[in-house]
C-alpha cells in the first residue's frame, strides 16, 4: 500500500530503512553471541547452539526481504501504469503474490540449502 499511496521512490526508502534495521539487529545478535558469558552461567552452550545458525538465517532473510519487497513494489507500480490506476484489488494481490513468491524461494534456498540430509 505504501507504493500505491506514496509511489515507488518513497517505498524504496522504506525498504532500505527496514533492510538497515534488520542488518543492525543481526550485528547486535552477533556481538552478544561473541561476548563472554557471565560467571557461573551454564547456558552458554545452548545459547551458542541457538545463535549458531543466526548469521545464515539473517542473511537469507535480508536477501529475501530485499528481493521480495522490491519485486512487490516494482510489479505494483508497473501494474498501476498498465491498468491506468484501476483494479486496485488486482494490483495488490498480484504484486503480493510475486513479492512473497520471490521472498519465499530465496529464503528457503539460502537458509536451508545443504543443511538437510539427502534421502533416497
Amino acid at each position: 500500500m505504501l507504493t500505491e499511496v506514496y509511489g515507488y521512490a518513497r517505498s524504496r526508502k522504506v525498504i532500505w530503512t527496514g533492510f538497515f534495521c534488520a542488518g543492525l539487529m543481526s550485528a547486535v545478535f552477533a556481538a552478544v553471541g561473541a561476548l563472554p558469558p557471565a560467571e557461573g552461567w551454564g547456558g552458554q552452550e545452548a545459547y551458542q547452539t541457538i545463535l549458531g545458525t543466526t548469521p545464515r538465517i539473517v542473511l537469507a532473510s535480508l536477501i529475501a526481504y530485499l528481493a521480495g519487497e522490491f519485486s512487490n513494489s516494482y510489479v505494483l507500480a508497473k501494474m498501476k501504469i498498465a491498468t491506468r490506476g484501476r483494479f486496485l484489488w488486482m494490483r495488490t494481490i498480484g504484486s503480493t503474490l510475486v513479492g512473497e513468491g520471490v521472498d519465499t524461494a530465496i529464503f528457503c534456498t539460502v537458509a536451508f540449502l545443504g543443511t538437510m540430509p539427502k534421502r533416497c
